[in-house]
C-alpha cells in the first residue's frame, strides 16, 4: 500500500483475506486505520475436529502448507484449470463439517 501512496488506510478481508489483514495489523499496526474481517472459521476449533473425511473434502485448507513449489506449481500452471474446477464442484456442494 505504501508503494501506491497510502501511508494508512481501512482493509476489508474476507475467509483468508482477513487472516492476511489479522497478520497486515500485527506486521503494521500504524497503517490500518480501520478494518473489517469476514467469515473466518476457528482456527482451534477446526483443527481440533479435523480428520480423515474433513482433510479429504476440504484439501485445500492443508493446500499451501506444502514446500514450495508445489502450491506455487499447481496454482500457476495450465494443468491447474482441471484442478480449480474441482475446488469450485467440491466447495459449492453441501458437505459442511458438523461444527
Amino acid at each position: 500500500m505504501n508503494t501506491l501512496g497510502f501511508k494508512q488506510f481501512q482493509a476489508v478481508g474476507h475467509d483468508r483475506g482477513g487472516r492476511v489483514l489479522f497478520q497486515m495489523m500485527l506486521d503494521h499496526p500504524y497503517s490500518v486505520e480501520k478494518a473489517v474481517v469476514l467469515d473466518i472459521a476457528p482456527t482451534t476449533e477446526m483443527y481440533a475436529h479435523t480428520d480423515q473425511e474433513f482433510a479429504t473434502k476440504y484439501f485445500w485448507w492443508f493446500f499451501h502448507i506444502q514446500p514450495s513449489p508445489i502450491p506455487e506449481y499447481m496454482s500457476l500452471s495450465e494443468k491447474s484449470k482441471s484442478y480449480r474446477g474441482s475446488l469450485i464442484k467440491i466447495k459449492t456442494s453441501r458437505d459442511f463439517p458438523p461444527w
